[in-house]
């Protein structure tokens, strides 16, 4: 088929005419998200985490805070969205007229699922509507076509392999920027002297990056072989604490059990907005805590990582104001928090085991370490 000469609309082939059509689509819908990702996701991402404090969210979950409004407006900026505009598609009411208002924003409304995208993709694209009709158009009433038909040619794979690798650039630049946009916002200067750092390592089996001027306070935990609070000036504070199972516990209990019990005193009046979840660090299981003790005041924010090695919980604990962002230093804490080589290598269960079948040899575990 000759790219200079195209045959009349009438005698192009069906399945060219769609894969050229469907190709022409996705390029305009990938050329809106390179746009909004480079322009709009790394501004409003600085601003949440500014605004928030909140670190840990996942990036997809705030582009839905991003994509939802967007997709539900973007027809009503104009006859159509920019991208069909760029690659020379239009919108058009399939009933004749203008388009309302309503039928924009309608057409549009499964585009917000999370994952109803493709659907959609297979809907236009391998559905049996000659109009490629996806879900949205077909409650709207709205319809995508081609500006030129004569311009239909080809199947257009060109332009979108270009779009794609546009829209991961994009991607990854809007990650690259983020941080830019939130110093700026937050008022850092670009070139701020690195704090000074020492390493703290203790001889139960774990080491933290801390800054040089912490305050250690010790904490003599309940229960804890060691506990031990670091400070400094500003908002924030580190806790570390290594905790043991007593023989007890070991040999009555299973390793869920334990966990649980562990994260069950968190289900209480004196914690909210409380959430739980699983990692794992250098192979051994991990339960991370974060929420709010509200009866301080200011109210704090907190996290809490739980690293079980053997019958030992490992917990590193960093806390400051809520409605700040989590300071530098803490961050730096929660990053660096690693287990040595004096922690236990055997797993929860393997000192589970151990205890029992010393139990049922007659044998006396050996006592804990002080």
């Amino acid at each position: 088929m000759s790219e200079e000469h195209p045959p009349p609309p009438g005698e192009i082939d069906e399945k060219l005419r769609r894969t050229h059509l469907i190709n022409r689509r996705s390029t305009a819908w990938l050329l809106e998200i390179a746009l909004v990702q480079i322009t709009v996701v790394p501004i409003f991402v600085a601003l949440f985490v500014l605004l928030t404090g909140d670190t840990d969210t996942s990036m997809w979950m705030i582009q839905l805070l991003i994509w939802v409004p967007y997709l539900l407006v973007r027809d009503l900026l104009g006859l159509c969205s920019w991208g069909k505009y760029v690659v020379g598609l239009r919108l058009v009411n399939r009933k004749g007229g203008d388009l309302t208002l309503g039928q924009r924003v309608l057409r549009n409304v499964p585009l917000a699922i999370p994952l109803f995208p493709i659907v959609e993709f297979f809907a236009a694209f391998k559905g049996t509507a000659p109009e490629m009709l996806r879900f949205g158009d077909r409650w709207a009433h709205t319809q995508v076509v081609a500006a030129k038909p004569q311009s239909i040619r080809g199947q257009y794979t060109g332009p979108l392999v270009l779009a794609l690798a546009l829209a991961g650039a994009a991607d990854y630049g809007a990650r690259q920027l983020a941080p830019t946009y939130f110093k700026i916002f937050a008022g850092v200067p670009g070139s701020a002297p690195e704090i000074a750092t020492r390493t703290e390592v203790s001889q139960l089996g774990y080491s933290v990056v801390l800054p040089d001027d912490v305050t250690l306070t010790p904490d003599a935990a309940a229960g804890a072989l060691e506990a031990n609070l670091y400070h400094r000036a500003g908002p924030g504070k580190v806790l570390t604490k290594v905790l043991q199972a007593n023989r007890q516990e070991l040999s009555s209990t299973t390793p869920d059990q334990l966990i649980t019990a562990m994260l069950a005193t968190f289900k209480t009046a004196d914690f909210a907005e409380v959430t739980f979840s699983k990692a794992t660090l250098q192979g051994r299981p991990v339960r991370d805590v974060k929420g709010v003790i509200p009866a301080q005041r200011p109210k704090i924010r907190f996290r809490l990582r739980n690293v079980i090695a053997g019958p030992r919980v490992y917990q590193l604990m960093v806390g400051w104001p809520d409605g700040q962002r989590m300071p530098d230093w803490l961050r730096q804490a929660w990053d660096t928090y690693t287990l040595t080589d004096k922690a236990p290598k055997e797993s929860l269960r393997e000192a589970m085991e151990k205890v029992k079948a010393g139990a049922a040899g007659g044998s006396t575990p050996a006592a804990a370490p002080k």
